[in-house]
């Protein structure tokens, strides 16, 4: 309520429209305020009081209820009227002694007295502290300037006469009446007008209090006749209530001793009864035929406490200061309880008249006035509490009947009415619920339509106390909330249980994007949605919203709390394969996002390099792809959901693969590769290095060894709720995982093969076959005559001889270095794309089912779902037992990835083989053509012998460990002296890969896939390559 204050506050300065919103939902919460107090108040007693169904018998119960107590003759007023009220516990009875008999309060009774205290109540909290800003005035007086004014001799004539009957100023000064002076009018009207509210609040001793305080205790005397006549036992100074233990009857006239009962109440309360209804309505007349007169306000206000107290109906609705909903409403719930009061007296009163002992008793000499007030009450005598909100629909003050007829206090009546009234009532308001979500839906794509849908606070209200009332009802009493329903808006008439409307309709309404500040809230409210695929469609669009970490982290344990793991797991299945399909609303939002989350912390202005290339070709899909993988990846992630990460991760590699080349248009920002490079970052930045051993080690936990050991029990105790049961039965096969994690691994040998790739062809371009001759190590220039012949020194000079030695030296140590670096990045590459070539299997070879049909039915909600979904009807049946449309979709949808799958494994070997195997060729041939100006470089510094025998001299010994595999070279490499430093190695090697690769293309290898993953124009063009790489190598050989 403070924050909605505020709210107000701040709306005041943006507009009326937005300070009229505001107030509009103060008033809707104070309502619902009232309307959860009532439901309470009324629960208190029981069930059977919240959802009340009136019997054919409920009056001749009453009847029977005030008879028996009316025949106790002995007991006096007070104690019938309170034993009418709370009842009366039963004791051994003798003859002065306690009742005999227990007496218990119809229901009826008991509910018209708690919607009493709950009227008050409700007042009572629209009182606060007004009534402490009452002053008592300085001077003991009543009316201290009226006083001071009748001292002076100050008069005045055409004044009003005096309002109350007993008021100590008379009429003087010339046969005219006196009025009020000064202040003392408004200190008089404030003071009574404060007392009005302290009535309605139930809080008549504060009222009294505050009168008394105020000097006018006259007032206080006159307010307390309509309390039923008691007996008090003195007991030293002390006076105990009628209401205690040691309380006697008065019989008569009362004992003058000293241990003589007092009284208590009054004796001639039916007297009081018609005095005041009297009184009331003269006063009302004055007050009409006085409205000019400076005390007409205090007129009407005594006019409205005095029919008030004597419950006169006619009198007091008529009043301008009952003339609001919840005023009219204590007045008819206040007469409501007070009828059977009157009415028992009534007949007790006649009994003891009839009885002729000791006559007259106590308080029985006043039976016309009796008969009297009953006859003026007659007009509640067979209203019901249903009865009396109704007809504050009906009132003749439009105040009263256009809040009568707001919702919530619609619902005040129907749960005050009864079990239909308040059917009706719950069912009119998930209509309007719904009516509101189809405009909601109608408005989807228009701006103005969502500010507006954020200013309906009193829709969203509405909303929030009706589900919250049927899920409590659902609660206590399944039956009743079942029977609430609204029809659709389907033009079949078909009806639905409103509860599971209305609260899909809540889950929608947290999870909107424009609700944020509600999202913490929604994932509770959406595990009780039914049936168990409504859980899995509102949380999966949920979940694919979240892309801030520990919110998603907070979310994935509030789910851990409140859902059932397959519910859970197939949730963040679906949620996270949305995103992935491209499936979200936010869909080309950035919704604040950072991009630069992709590559770590901010680079400085003017930073620039491939990453930078990367963060601007990158879309906000890319990246939100990215992070949705993360529910089933992240450290923090459930470990049954790590199998599913792994599928995910695939999918999602996939993806990026099978982007076409962007370069040259405006999304590509010239990167050549755009799908490889997010395909890098993806592997480097999102998924843990650990996943694929975590996947598989989910199998060999306890956890999936418990849950396999809660199976093999009875199925049929399994059964009936989706998601129930072992967890295993959701998640992925071990087997299915094993091939999920070979898949992964061959995506990423390919993404590791094009590291390689890209590293050996920066080492090729950055390092130069070519290395000066001149220089020494230092950079020292060598004297001249080192320099001459191709550095062969003078014979007959030492010091050239000296130099000539330690430059070759120096130059044969930079080729060393230079042929070394590429001679490691080329093995490196031909190690790496040889693998994706060789790939154990077949390189993404998967087992297309081909009896799957080509075309699966669109369930509308994404695809992607489950790959865990078995095919044995029974099994599928007891996992989603108690949504068979749920079950349908889990079916489709892991239908649909498996056959989307293959599609992409196929497009990404015809894509990705023969591009790995003309990089292998490139990486080979380039080598090669590389190595040949490695070795003219030093064939023309130091001729053709010595220059080749110095490039022999280059291998280490240890070639085989830093990259080039000398230990493989077969005895004709041997002997033809080809090492990794000779042009002959790189193009033999290249002839040998071009020649297998085109023979798998051909269909000569065992695995068919790689053969259908080649074509026609692949297979030449190997062969191609092939015949120019031997021809090169023949050319060379020759010299």
């Amino acid at each position: 309520r403070s924050a909605r204050s505020d709210g107000m506050e701040d709306a005041a300065g943006v507009g009326v429209d937005a300070a009229a919103d505001a107030v509009e939902v103060e008033k809707f919460a104070a309502e619902e305020c009232d309307l959860w107090s009532l439901l309470s108040s009324l629960r208190s007693l029981g069930l059977d009081a919240l959802l009340h169904s009136p019997s054919a018998g409920a009056a001749e119960e009453m009847n029977n209820y005030q008879r028996a107590l009316a025949g106790n003759i002995d007991w006096d007023p007070s104690r019938v009227a309170r034993a009418l009220a709370e009842g009366s516990p039963g004791g051994d009875g003798d003859d002065g002694g306690e009742d005999a008999y227990a007496y218990e309060p119809p229901l009826s009774v008991l509910r018209r007295r708690t919607l009493l205290r709950w009227v008050e109540s409700a007042h009572s909290r629209r009182l606060g502290d007004s009534a402490d800003d009452i002053q008592a005035p300085s001077s003991a007086a009543m009316w201290p300037d009226t006083a001071a004014a009748l001292r002076r001799g100050t008069t005045g004539s055409g004044r009003v006469s005096n309002f109350q009957f007993d008021a100590p100023l008379l009429d003087h000064f010339d046969g005219g009446p006196s009025n009020l002076f000064g202040e003392d009018d408004e200190r008089d009207a404030t003071l009574l007008g404060e007392c009005l509210k302290l009535m309605r609040a139930g809080d008549y001793d504060g009222a009294k209090e505050s009168a008394r305080d105020c000097g006018q205790g006259w007032r206080v005397a006159a307010w307390s006749g309509g309390e039923p006549y008691g007996s008090v036992v003195k007991s030293g100074r002390d006076v105990v209530g009628a209401g205690d233990d040691d309380a006697m009857v008065v019989l008569g006239e009362e004992k003058k001793s000293e241990d003589a009962p007092a009284a208590s109440g009054n004796p001639s309360r039916p007297l009081w009864q018609c005095a005041t209804r009297t009184h009331a309505r003269n006063l009302a007349s004055r007050s009409a035929a006085t409205a000019h007169s400076s005390s007409s306000r205090s007129v009407s206000i005594e006019s409205a406490i005095s029919a008030l107290l004597c419950d006169d109906l006619r009198t007091s609705l008529s009043s301008v200061h009952h003339r609001s909903y919840l005023s009219s409403l204590h007045l008819y719930l206040r007469s409501l309880v007070n009828r059977p009061v009157d009415e028992t007296l009534h007949l007790h009163a006649s009994n003891r008249r009839g009885a002729g002992r000791r006559y007259p008793y106590a308080a029985t000499r006043h039976g016309q006035q009796e008969t009297d007030h009953l006859d003026n009450t007659s007009v509640v005598a067979t209203m019901t509490e249903g009865d009396a909100f109704r007809k504050l629909e009906r009132s003749d003050y439009p105040e009263v009947r256009d809040e009568a007829e707001r919702e919530l206090r619609r619902g005040l009546a129907g749960f005050a009415g009864g079990t239909e009234m308040a059917r009706a009532f719950l069912g009119e308001c998930a209509a309007i619920i719904l009516e509101e979500d189809e405009d909601d839906d109608d408005d989807d794509d228009d701006e103005e339509g969502i500010e507006e849908q954020r200013g309906e606070g009193a829709a969203d209200g509405l909303r929030r106390f009706l589900v919250h009332a049927l899920l409590y009802l659902d609660d206590v009493a399944p039956d009743f909330a079942d029977s609430v329903v609204v029809a659709l808006s389907d033009g079949k008439g078909a009806t639905v249980p409103a509860r599971d409307t209305v609260l899909q309709s809540y889950a929608s309404h947290l999870t909107s994007p424009h609700n944020r500040a509600l999202w913490h809230a929604s994932t509770p409210y959406a595990s009780l949605l039914r049936p168990a695929g409504m859980i899995v469609r509102i949380q999966s669009t949920f979940l694919s919203r979240i892309n801030d970490a520990p919110f998603r982290d907070a979310v994935s344990e509030q789910m851990g709390r409140h859902l059932d793991p397959g519910v859970e797991l197939m949730a963040v299945r679906r949620g996270v394969y949305g995103v992935l399909d491209g499936e979200s609303e936010l869909e080309g939002r950035d919704d604040g996002y950072p991009l630069m989350s992709l590559l770590g912390p901010a680079r400085k202005s003017g930073g620039g390099g491939r990453g930078k290339r990367i963060e601007d070709a990158a879309s906000v899909e890319d990246v939100r792809r990215m992070h949705a993988t993360r529910w089933l990846l992240a450290n923090s992630a459930k470990q049954s959901h790590r199998p599913d990460g792994i599928a995910c991760a695939n999918a999602l590699l996939r993806k990026f693969l099978l982007l076409e080349d962007d370069s040259g248009t405006k999304g590509g920002k010239g990167i050549k590769d755009r799908g490889l490079d997010l395909a890098r970052v993806y592997l480097s930045r999102f998924v843990p290095t650990d996943a694929p051993r975590s996947a598989l080690e989910y199998y060999s936990s306890e956890e999936y060894a418990r849950s396999v050991e809660e199976d093999d029990g009875d199925p049929e105790e399994e059964g009936g709720a989706a998601g129930r049961g072992g967890i295993h039965r959701h998640v992925p096969s071990p087997e299915s995982t094993e091939d999920a994690v070979s898949e992964f691994g061959a995506l990423g040998a390919y993404v590791k093969a094009r590291d390689a790739f890209e590293l050996w062809r920066r080492i090729v371009r950055r390092t130069s076959p070519v290395s000066p001759l001149g220089i020494d190590g230092n950079g020292v220039k060598a004297p001249q005559s080192a320099r001459k012949a191709g550095g062969k020194a003078a014979n007959g000079n030492v010091e050239d001889r000296i130099a000539s030695k330690m430059e070759r030296r120096s130059y044969l140590r930079r080729k060393a270095e230079n042929g070394k670096r590429v001679t490691e990045a080329a093995s490196e590459a031909r190690e790496r794309l040889t693998e994706v070539l060789e790939y154990g299997g077949g390189w993404l070879s998967i087992d297309d089912d081909d009896d799957q049909p080509a075309v699966v039915e669109d369930n509308g909600n994404g695809t992607g779902l489950d790959l865990a979904i078995p095919a044995d009807e029974e099994v599928v049946e007891m996992m989603y037992g108690d949504d068979p449309t749920l079950a349908s979709e889990e079916r489709s949808s892991a239908q649909a990835l498996r056959i989307r799958r293959s599609r992409e494994a196929r497009s990404l070997r015809s894509k990705c083989l023969p591009s790995t195997a003309f990089l292998l060729r490139a990486v080979l041939d380039g080598t090669g053509r590389w190595m040949e100006e490695f070795e003219d470089d030093a064939v023309a510094k130091f001729g053709p012998e010595e220059g080749k025998g110095a490039i022999q001299e280059l291998v280490p010994d240890d070639m085989d460990d830093d990259g080039a595999e000398m230990t493989d070279m077969d005895d004709a490499e041997k002997s033809r002296r080809e090492t990794p430093l000779t042009p002959e190695y790189w193009h033999r090697a290249a002839i040998g890969a071009a020649a297998m690769a085109a023979s798998s293309a051909g269909g000569e290898g065992d695995d068919k896939d790689d053969a259908n993953a080649f074509g026609e124009d692949d297979r030449r063009m190997l062969l191609e390559a092939a015949a120019e790489s031997a021809v090169r190598l023949l050319v060379r050989a020759r010299g």
